[in-house]
């Protein structure tokens, strides 16, 4: 039926070709209100699927032993087309046998990716690599979508175990607030540090970095490890190539840029210094294209342990 609204909770929906099917066709307004909540959704083709401006809450529901869980295409992103796009968050999804959150054709005026919320979701794993081998999204090729017009699927926090507890995982995400992180930590995309904050890690905090993810400074980074259990910042997968991700940028704006006590890895740029200062000590930089790249400035590299493997130790550009 054509409704505005629709509510859907503790039922079962198994064994359909879409188990729901949200198709609201109103580019005047946000999207379908609407909500699927603590519903099992099992043994269909399409779990849900979510098509032209509907807007759905998925929350606290369980998604599994379907060919997609989740099918989202021709949604609009921005405000201008309306803006509507699923909010989905606290499921489970597991045993899906082909995709557990499929996104294609999603309209946009821009050119960059928008960025969709499916975070603190459990994805039937813990390991942050094989829940986005199950999400097909911007990150991804278009080899199932040649529009090439897909979101950023946010699986940002998700859940370690079934009412677990929230990983580590920043998926294009901006700090816009003092962080310390520690631990292991996972970062899809670009990770940024918002100019007036600061970014603070210890001994044995582990970043690992999917395909092509960065981390940019704008803020304050301080990184203060002892040698022997130093901040580790490598690739997600360990034999990526020597330029897997992209490095740590330090950007004009950052005032404070101290790293002691690091090893870091398999990335294009290790750490640039972009006409920012800083320092780097007791750091071993190794398999990287470049190790250090200083660009209009002169940052401290007198007491790094290490810079070998690398097809350029340093780089000087423009150097004052």
């Amino acid at each position: 039926g054509q409704y505005s609204s629709c509510s859907i909770s503790f039922a079962v929906i198994e064994y359909a070709v879409d188990g729901v099917f949200f198709n609201y066709n109103n580019n005047m307004q946000t999207g379908l209100a609407a909500t699927v909540e603590n519903t099992v959704i099992r043994y269909n083709t399409n779990g849900i699927h979510v098509y032209n401006y509907s807007a759905p809450q998925i929350t606290a529901n369980q998604l599994y032993e379907n060919t997609r869980a989740l099918y989202v295409h021709h949604n609009t992103l921005d405000s201008s087309f309306g803006g509507a796009y699923p909010i989905v968050t606290g499921n489970e999804f597991f045993d899906n046998h082909q995709w557990n959150y499929f996104t294609e054709n999603m309209r946009s005026r821009t050119q960059t990716p928008m960025k969709i919320d499916a975070t603190g979701n459990w994805w039937g794993t813990s390991d942050p690599l094989a829940i986005a081998e199950k999400i097909y999204d911007a990150f991804d090729p278009d080899d199932y979508d040649p529009t090439g017009f897909r979101p950023i699927v946010d699986f940002g926090h998700a859940l370690d175990s079934a009412g677990g507890a929230a990983m580590q995982v920043y998926v294009n995400e901006t700090i816009d607030s003092n962080l310390i992180l520690s631990g292991k930590v996972y970062v899809v995309g670009e990770l940024s540090v918002a100019t007036g904050f600061s970014l603070s890690l210890s001994s044995s905090t582990e970043v690992m970095f999917f395909e092509g993810a960065s981390l940019t400074v704008n803020g304050d980074i301080s990184v203060a490890a002892d040698p022997n259990n130093p901040v580790l910042f490598i690739p997600v997968e360990p034999t990526a190539s020597r330029s897997y991700w992209n490095g740590v940028r330090i950007s004009s704006s950052s005032l404070i840029a101290d790293i002691d006590g690091c090893f870091i890895s398999n990335a294009s740029r290790a750490f640039e210094f972009d006409n920012a200062s800083g320092s780097i000590s007791n750091c071993v930089i190794t398999n990287n294209d470049v190790g250090v790249y200083i660009f209009d400035n002169n940052p401290s590299l007198d007491s790094v342990v290490s810079l070998t493997g690398n097809l350029i130790a340093v780089s000087y550009t423009h150097l004052r």
